[in-house]
């Protein structure tokens, strides 16, 4: 009974663990595309600049 619970206990512990180093490895793939100001300096359809 005691081994039964040591390898329950031993097989969720390794779960938690890849669960936790795929969690941060998925995090760490996706990165925020930057920022280059797109909001800023819209043209309209003739090219010019828009007047504020």
């Amino acid at each position: 009974m005691a081994l039964l619970r040591c390898t329950t206990l031993t097989l969720l512990l390794v779960t938690i663990i890849v669960a936790a180093i795929l969690l941060r490895s998925s995090e760490a793939a996706y990165r925020k595309p930057p920022f280059n100001g797109s909001i800023f300096g819209k043209r309209n359809a003739q090219g010019k600049l828009k007047e504020r």
